[in-house]
C-alpha cells in the first residue's frame, strides 16, 4: 500500500467506495467490511515502517467522519436512490477545435438513479472546514464533471446532472460542533448539452 492512502482525503474516499459497494450488493456489513480494511492496511504499514502517530490520528479522524457519514447521514438523505455502480472508468476519445485527438480517462466515485429514474454521476470530495464547500458559482463553473457526461452519452449513456457530496474532515476538538450541517454537504449541476460542449472544448486546450 502506498503512504498517501493514509491521507485523510484518500481513506474517506476508500471508505465511501466501500459503502456504496455494499449497497449495490445488497449488503449491511459496510462498517465490518471498512474495519477489516483497515486492519489489513494497519498491519501491513506497521510491517513497512511507515505507520506512525501521524497516520493513526488521520485514520481515526477518517473513521470518525466515514462512521457518522454512513450511520447518520447516508442512511436518511440516501432515501430515494438507487446506487449503480462505483468507481466506473471513463475512457472516451474527443477531437480539439483543431481537429487533433484526445482521450479523456479517468473514473466516477459513483453512478446512481433517483426516484424519478434520471441517472446521475457523484463526486465524493472532502474538505479542510466548512468555509471550504462549495459554493453554487463554483458548482456550476466546474468543467471536469460535465466532460465526463459528455464521455458517457458518447457510449449512449444519458446523464441527467451531477452531485457534488462533499464531506469535512476538519478536526473539531468539541464534538458538539459536529452537526451534519457543518459536516456534509451535496451540491447538485445541471449543464445544457452547448455547455458541455464549451467544457470539452476547454479542457482540449488545456
Amino acid at each position: 500500500e502506498k503512504k498517501d492512502f493514509f491521507e485523510r482525503g484518500s481513506m474517506v474516499d476508500e471508505f465511501l467506495n466501500i459503502y456504496y459497494q455494499s449497497k449495490i450488493d445488497g449488503r449491511n456489513d459496510a462498517m465490518d467490511i471498512i474495519m477489516d480494511r483497515v486492519q489489513a492496511l494497519h498491519s501491513k504499514a506497521m510491517e513497512a515502517g511507515i505507520f506512525g502517530e501521524d497516520t493513526l490520528t488521520s485514520l481515526f479522524r477518517a473513521l470518525r467522519i466515514s462512521k457518522m457519514y454512513i450511520e447518520d447521514y447516508a442512511e436518511t438523505v440516501d432515501k430515494g436512490w438507487t446506487f449503480l455502480e462505483v468507481q466506473r472508468e471513463v475512457n472516451s476519445q474527443f477531437v480539439t477545435p483543431s481537429g487533433v485527438p484526445f482521450i479523456l480517462n479517468g473514473f466516477l466515485d459513483l453512478i446512481a438513479r433517483d426516484n424519478h429514474g434520471r441517472l446521475w454521476i457523484w463526486d465524493n470530495k472532502t474538505t479542510g472546514g466548512e468555509a471550504r464547500f462549495w459554493t453554487d458559482d463554483q458548482l456550476q463553473s466546474d468543467t471536469q464533471l460535465p466532460t465526463y457526461v459528455s464521455a458517457l452519452r458518447q457510449e449512449g449513456i444519458e446523464v441527467f446532472g451531477c452531485v457534488i457530496n462533499q464531506l469535512n474532515t476538519y478536526d473539531y476538538k468539541d464534538e458538539s460542533k459536529m452537526i451534519q450541517d457543518r459536516l456534509f454537504r451535496r451540491g447538485e449541476m445541471f449543464h445544457s448539452t452547448k455547455a458541455i460542449e464549451g467544457h470539452v472544448k476547454e479542457l482540449a486546450l488545456t
